[in-house]
């Protein structure tokens, strides 16, 4: 419904402000690129955190609840290497 533009804002004004909106759902389109707000994402923000698009791949914690992913990014023999918290 809403987008919020919380580039210019500090991290600590970023958890509060999105805790406040009771966030069911937040997507990590990020990952390890510039602009990441991995330490958002592991102050949990949300209920269900969902790791997509930025880092194709593990993001190598446990921030994450889910990741988006396809056989090509997470072929079957390598399924055991990838955490998951549920």
């Amino acid at each position: 419904d809403e987008l919020i533009d919380v580039s210019g804002w500090s991290i600590p004004n970023r958890i509060d402000t999105l805790r406040k909106l009771n966030i069911n759902i937040a997507f990590d389109m990020c990952g390890h690129t510039k602009n990441a707000c991995t330490e958002v994402f592991k102050a949990r923000i949300s209920g269900c955190q969902i790791n997509f698009l930025g880092q194709p791949g593990t993001m190598g914690g446990t921030a994450h609840d889910f990741i988006f992913a396809d056989k090509y990014l997470i072929p079957k023999n390598k399924k055991r290497y990838y955490y998951c918290n549920r």
